[in-house]
């Protein structure tokens, strides 16, 4: 069941649908009848839906619609007026991917404009879960309200989502409107398939992508005040391997940059986003490893490569490694404070 709810869709007409997506209306003089969600199944149509069946259509499912309450249906160019109930205004269209994300954004109210949008790579479903609910508690420890999308589990904030995996374009539209209503400032999807079906993310701006590492990473070992006891002149930590994380990339790094670039397109065509110029890609660094060591929650392998990518990524988002490291600083003396507490 997938539909963009009137609870957080914005109203608009037949007409402003019809001219803005090039899609053919008949009859011509519905043109002001107001639509205010949009269903791709007869069980999610609601009253006042615009009804775009996912699979095939045929009269009795376009009967079914305008009895639970659709103003309209989309149907393919070959459906014919009379081939349909006449009380209900059809628009015509063999809609791509594309056009349908842009119009369920659209009557949704172009949320993920409003959302800072971090998405989670891996070849490890579970794992790609983890980094995004790493990312989704660093972005809150960081202050800002997180909704996070996962086969797993679910939530805007602190309240748990009820839906239905692998999400379509619709399912993804009314989550991120439901989330940016709840007031979240971020969301983080972890891309796989359990999680998203193809194209799901269409018409979603991504702004960060996260790809997992599969390097060796050497744990160092955290100082107690938080801070790297072994930084160099000029605040530069040496990493676990020993190389500076200094603002200069190694040699190969051009490559590395190509590769993973290319990455990022690749689950970009999968999943139905696009990956531009205004979009970074993110993997986790030795400079991420070593902020990730200070934090007394990362206590193993497995946490601290997890939160380097998270790290990685709101870096690559804009906030400053300072506020990165006082977070990691409070976050270290609460935990001391709970300890002595016990």
């Amino acid at each position: 069941m997938s539909a963009v709810s009137e609870a957080v869709a914005r109203r608009m007409t037949l007409g402003y649908l019809a001219d803005t997506y090039g899609l053919e209306l008949d009859p011509d003089f519905a043109s002001g009848v107001t639509v205010t969600s949009i269903a791709d199944d007869v069980d999610s149509v609601a009253p006042g839906s615009l009804y775009v069946p996912a699979q095939s259509v045929d009269v009795k499912r376009l009967e079914e619609a305008r009895a639970r309450g659709a103003y309209a249906a989309l149907v393919p160019p070959s459906m014919k007026h009379e081939d349909g109930p006449a009380q209900m205004p059809l628009l015509r269209a063999r809609l791509t991917s594309r056009q349908l994300g842009d119009i369920a954004s659209d009557i949704a109210g172009t949320p993920s404009n409003a959302l800072a949008i971090f998405v989670v790579g891996s070849d490890d479903p579970k794992r790609s879960e983890r980094y995004a609910s790493c990312v989704a508690d660093f972005l809150h420890m960081l202050g800002n309200p997180v909704g996070v999308v996962k086969s797993s589990g679910s939530t805007s904030l602190e309240r748990e989502l009820d839906l239905t995996y692998p999400l379509s374009i619709l399912d993804v539209q009314q989550t991120l409107s439901v989330c940016a209503e709840d007031g979240a400032a971020a969301m983080v999807f972890a891309l796989n398939d359990r999680t998203l079906k193809s194209d799901a993310l269409t018409s979603v701006n991504v702004d960060v992508i996260g790809l997992d590492s599969a390097r060796d990473l050497r744990q160092p070992t955290p100082s107690g005040t938080g801070e790297d006891s072994r930084a160099g002149e000029g605040g530069e930590a040496a990493s676990p391997s020993g190389q500076r994380a200094s603002g200069e990339e190694p040699a190969g790094s051009a490559g590395d940059a190509r590769d993973d670039l290319a990455q990022a397109r690749q689950l970009g065509a999968g999943f139905g986003f696009e990956v531009d110029e205004q979009t970074h890609v993110a993997r986790a660094d030795a400079q991420s490893d070593l902020l990730a060591a200070q934090a007394p929650f990362a206590s193993d392998r497995d946490s601290i490569r997890e939160l380097s990518l998270a790290i990685a990524m709101v870096m690559a988002a804009g906030i400053r490694r300072n506020n990165i490291r006082s977070a990691l600083r409070v976050s270290h003396e609460l935990a001391h404070g709970e300890e002595n507490k016990a």
